[in-house]
């Protein structure tokens, strides 16, 4: 596509309809997250808002996780089914509002999907950010939610603010 990190890059995307859905770990140690989340709000600003953006492109931030999700690395849940969403939204109209995430524990040779489960929990589409329900086990993503309106992921802290995150 080359549409790089300039935002008016994306009108042809958007107003062919065509749909995309972006992914950001939030602990990368190679690609800052800041970098996606900058890009994410120039589109927001440049088509209409996030209730626009929302229509073609929703991004997904992982908490805890490594660069290319981590393989296992990190806290985080860093294994999710992009292709069923993407796939949902394209051809039945079902947009993603969150995706359902599994970290599985790690070996000496990358992830082991025969070992129990880590934690799970869903992840929201930007700017959202997934609320613990104050009840049952943190690493049970049935107990974790996504508060339709929510914009928790645009406040801005001291450390965002020196890394470079616009308002």
């Amino acid at each position: 596509m080359g549409i790089g990190d300039i935002p008016k890059n994306a009108a042809k995307l958007i107003k062919s309809n065509h749909k995309m859905i972006l992914w950001v770990n939030l602990s990368d140690h190679l690609l800052t997250p800041y970098m996606s989340v900058n890009y994410y709000k120039n589109l927001a600003k440049t088509f209409g808002g996030y209730d626009k953006l929302h229509k073609n492109i929703r991004m997904f931030m992982f908490p805890g996780t490594a660069h290319c999700s981590g393989g296992g690395i990190g806290e985080g849940p860093g294994s999710f089914d992009a292709l069923s969403a993407i796939e949902a939204w394209v051809e039945r109209g079902q947009a993603p509002d969150s995706l359902p995430a599994t970290l599985y524990k790690a070996n000496q040779f990358g992830v082991d999907f025969k070992r129990p489960l880590g934690r799970t929990m869903p992840l929201c589409k930007f700017p959202e950010m997934a609320r613990y329900s104050g009840e049952g086990d943190v690493k049970d993503g049935a107990n974790w939610s996504c508060v339709p309106g929510d914009r928790g992921m645009l406040r801005i802290g001291e450390s965002g603010r020196q890394a470079g995150v616009i308002d």
